[in-house]
C-alpha cells in the first residue's frame, strides 16, 4: 500500500509544561559555534514483539529547553500500522532538565527517576556518537546540528492497555538495544532562518477539513491524486499519574472521497459528507455551513495561483456515527451537539 497521509511516527513534538522550577539544562558546549536553544535525543526501533505478541514500532523522544524548561519532556511512542491505516499512542512525561544530559560530542545518558515515569516502566539508556556531526545553516547563521548516536541500556514500558488485543509491555528490564537510527538534534536560534524558508509550493488541489468536541478531534483530507480519503482521529487524555502526564491517542483510516455540495460560495449553503469505508472506519458524517463561503488566493509554482474556499459550519453524525477503530483504549468518536468544523477546498 502507498504510503501517504500523516506520520505515525517520527518527529513528534508533544509536551506540556508542569510549573516546577528546573535546574539549568545540561547542554552542549564547544565544539559548537553558539550555545543551542535545545538539545533533543530521538531513537526508534522499526518493529519490536510485545508481550502479548503484538508487533509494534517503538519510540522515544526525549529533550531539554533551557529557555523554557517546563517544556522538558519525554515522550514514548508506540505505534502499529502505515500512515493509511494505522494506530499510535503517544505517553508524555514531563522531567527536570538533568534527566537528559548531552556532551558536545553527542554522547550522554538518559536517566528517569522512578517518580518521573511510574507506573509505566523504567528508562536509563546510554548513548555514544557514530560519525560526525552534521549542521545545517541559513544565511551564513548555523540552525542546527545532528549527530547520528548508538542507544542502549534499560528500556521498559507497559501500555497498561487492557481487552483481547491489549498491547502489553515493550523492552527489557535488563539490556534493550534501539536498532535504527537514532540521533541528537541541537537547535540553535537565528532569525534568519525564517528567511530561508520558501514562500512558494506547488500547485495542488485539496479537500481538507476537521472538527473538534472536547478532548476529541477529527481531521481529513483527500487530494487530487487520491483514490480515497483519510480520517485521523485523536484523543487526549490526562494521566492520573504521574504528575503531569498525558496520553495523546491517534488512528488513521481510510474513508470514501468525500464530497463537497453547493460550494459556489454565493447562495448555497455548503455541506461537505464523509464516510467510512467499513475497514477501521464506520458511519457518516456531515459538516453544514452558511453562504457565502471565504475565499481567498494564494501564489503557486512558477507565476501561477491557487484558489481557496473556507467555510465553518456544525458538524453532524449519521446513522451510524462516524467512528474511527482502535485496538485498545476504545473507537474515537464525535459526541455532542453544536460541534463546529472547518472546511477548506484548494483548487491549485
Amino acid at each position: 500500500m502507498a504510503r501517504r497521509g500523516w506520520a505515525l511516527v517520527g518527529a513528534v513534538a508533544i509536551v506540556v509544561g508542569t510549573g516546577v522550577a528546573s535546574a539549568p539544562a545540561v547542554v552542549a558546549s564547544a565544539p559548537h559555534a553558539a550555545k543551542p536553544t535545545s538539545v533533543s535525543l530521538d531513537t526508534s526501533d522499526p518493529v519490536v514483539k510485545s508481550s502479548t505478541n503484538q508487533a509494534l514500532h517503538v519510540a522515544l523522544e526525549a529533550s531539554n529547553n533551557p529557555s523554557t524548561p517546563a517544556n522538558d519532556a519525554i515522550n514514548v511512542v508506540l505505534s502499529k500500522g502505515i500512515e493509511d491505516e494505522g494506530e499510535t499512542h503517544i505517553w508524555t512525561f514531563p522531567i527536570s532538565s538533568s534527566v537528559l544530559h548531552v556532551g558536545s560530542t553527542g554522547a550522554g545518558t538518559l536517566e528517569v527517576p522512578a517518580k518521573d515515569i511510574a507506573p509505566f516502566g523504567d528508562v536509563s539508556l546510554t548513548f555514544k556518537p557514530v560519525g560526525k556531526i552534521a549542521s545545517k545553516s541559513c544565511q551564513g547563521k548555523v540552525t542546527s546540528e545532528t549527530v547520528n548516536v548508538s542507544v542502549s541500556g534499560v528500556f521498559f514500558f507497559d501500555s497498561k492497555s487492557t481487552g483481547k488485543k491489549k498491547w502489553g509491555t515493550v523492552g527489557s528490564k535488563r539490556q534493550f538495544t534501539f536498532s535504527a537510527t537514532n540521533f541528537v538534534t541541537w537547535l540553535f536560534s537565528s532569525a534568519a532562518s525564517e528567511n530561508c524558508v520558501s514562500s512558494s509550493s506547488l500547485c495542488t488541489g485539496s479537500l481538507s477539513w476537521q472538527a473538534q468536541a472536547g478532548a476529541v478531534s477529527f481531521d481529513g483530507t483527500k487530494t487530487d491524486s487520491t483514490s480515497t480519503g483519510l480520517v485521523r482521529a485523536s484523543r487526549a487524555v490526562k494521566l492520573s499519574k504521574p504528575k503531569g502526564a498525558t496520553r495523546n491517542d491517534t488512528s488513521v483510516g481510510q474513508t470514501t472521497l468525500p464530497t463537497l455540495t453547493g460550494d459556489d460560495g454565493v447562495s448555497t449553503a455548503p455541506t461537505l459528507t464523509v464516510s467510512g469505508n467499513g475497514t477501521g472506519v464506520i458511519g457518516t458524517a456531515m459538516i453544514t455551513g452558511s453562504a457565502p463561503t471565504s475565499d481567498f488566493s494564494a501564489p503557486c509554482g512558477k507565476g501561477q495561483t491557487e484558489l481557496t474556499k473556507f467555510f465553518t459550519g456544525i458538524y453532524t453524525n449519521g446513522t451510524p456515527a462516524l467512528s474511527v477503530a482502535e485496538q485498545i483504549y476504545g473507537a474515537l468518536t464525535l459526541k455532542g451537539t453544536n460541534v463546529e468544523g472547518t472546511v477548506d477546498e484548494t483548487n491549485g
